[in-house]
């Protein structure tokens, strides 16, 4: 996991990389949302070896 923040804007970005099919990409995004109290979260999955087809899969804000 690589964390890069930029408090002065109040952003960061969290690059996860996992060889296994059992994470759950919506727990990790769940708890960095918490641990961050985000306000908005973008979450891409990106399939190994298929970069060009990078799928934004989801896009949420807290209620």
């Amino acid at each position: 996991m690589r964390i890069f923040e930029w408090p002065e804007h109040g952003c960061a970005s969290v690059d996860i990389f996992s060889c296994s099919s059992k994470m759950k990409p919506e727990a990790i995004e769940s708890f960095l949302k918490d641990i961050f109290k985000a306000q908005e979260a973008v979450c891409r999955e990106i399939e190994r070896g298929n970069i060009a087809d990078a799928q934004l899969i989801k896009r949420r804000t807290p209620t």
